[in-house]
């Protein structure tokens, strides 16, 4: 029997590490790859190539609005070609994906639609809510990555809780274990002495991600715990007003913003407390990370954080700059609880999220649907 055909549907694609989702996407193509599913992928805007990638690549180059008529003559556009390339499971992610990718889907005669959700909708004006609804009519279901993101597709969209599946992130873990000449490589790099406690946030420039109440916690961090230094790896439109506010804190040596870096894995191991100030997450990555790489870690206790971290790490109200502040000078000052909650989230971290975990999890959910719509037999 000829193998089960997969299209990924998105709307544009930066590069393999330019967001969460996009990680996600690619640890998803490769695990399908190698199993008895051929997979594709098609991105609306922008170019990207198969080799990158994994599988084959359709860049479709549709317009910027989709409301426009040619926006409408591309939707039809891109039913024909579904139809013609004879999907069995189409999976969309991203917003305009998701708009359009369903009724593209359907009206082309796929099996089986899926649609993503990957945050709390936070975003979602009333207008394109009533839009996304009309959407969700053509999908079989939506897979969330956090029960937090359930519960908030629900409220906004309306969609009964037994069409949401839940998936969590998965994460290399092997790629994140602890290098001990990357930690000396960076920290002299940087020129951190031995007895400084390094806290790090991995997140971008954006308002959703609280990286200013990062930087005001670090501010009172200083005050009593001086050989403490703090990295920020991330890039957005709020770099400048970060930049002026490092100078008005006095922390322009001791506060680094570094920007984007293709080279978190080993640069994880030149930290000692990871963070995450977020005021909204789906299922952040960024804590994945930190619990590989064996840190304890600081969040806020939004989205799916708590869901991530059990009762392993510290979590903390949002916004709260004290409680954040408070959080990481008792675990600057405490070397050995330090080491414990490294310790503990690294278990969890390799029980539950895994690679391997996570994969068994996609092959199950998408069989499971081939077979209910049309009984597919391997």
């Amino acid at each position: 029997m000829t193998a089960p055909r997969v299209l990924f549907l998105i709307d544009e694609v930066e590069g393999l590490a330019a967001g969460g989702t996009e990680r996600q996407l690619f640890q998803t193509i490769q695990a399908l790859s190698g199993s008895e599913f051929q997979v594709e992928l098609a991105v609306l805007r922008g170019s990207f190539s198969s080799e990158s990638a994994g599988c084959p690549v359709h860049n479709l180059n549709f317009p910027r609005t989709l409301g426009s008529l040619s926006g409408i003559r591309s939707l039809l556009r891109l039913r024909s070609w579904i139809h013609l390339r004879r999907f069995d499971i189409v999976h969309t992610f991203f917003t305009d994906a998701n708009l359009i990718g369903p009724i593209a889907a359907r009206l082309a005669g796929v099996s089986v639609t899926i649609g993503s959700r990957r945050n709390l909708n936070h975003w979602m004006s009333p207008a394109f809510a009533r839009f996304q609804r009309i959407s969700n009519m053509f999908v079989d279901v939506l897979l969330a990555n956090s029960e937090m993101v359930k519960e908030a597709v629900c409220r906004t969209e309306g969609v009964r809780a037994p069409k949401i599946e839940v998936i969590y992130n998965a994460i290399d873990t092997d790629r994140f274990q602890k290098n001990l000449q990357a930690r000396a490589k960076f920290r002299k790099e940087f020129g951190f002495a031995d007895n400084h406690v390094v806290i790090g946030n991995v997140a971008n420039l954006r308002s959703i991600k609280g990286v200013p109440d990062f930087l005001e916690a670090a501010a009172i961090v200083m005050r009593t715990n001086p050989n403490c230094r703090f990295i920020q790896v991330g890039e957005g439109e709020l770099r400048q007003s970060i930049e002026a506010r490092i100078d008005e804190l006095g922390l322009q040596n001791t506060f680094h913003l570094l920007g984007r870096r293709d080279d978190v894995p080993d640069l994880l191991s030149a930290f000692d407390i990871g963070v995450l100030t977020s005021h909204a997450e789906g299922f952040s990555n960024s804590i994945l990370e930190y619990m590989a790489a064996e840190l304890p870690v600081v969040v806020t206790d939004v989205g799916g954080n708590r869901e991530a971290l059990g009762e392993t790490g510290i979590i903390v109200a949002s916004r709260d700059v004290g409680a954040i502040a408070s959080a990481l000078q008792r675990l600057a000052s405490d070397a050995e609880l330090r080491q414990t909650m490294g310790t503990f989230v690294s278990q969890r971290v390799r029980e539950l999220f895994a690679s391997d975990t996570i994969r068994e999890l996609w092959l199950c959910f998408y069989r499971s649907l081939l077979q209910s719509k049309f009984n597919w037999r391997q």
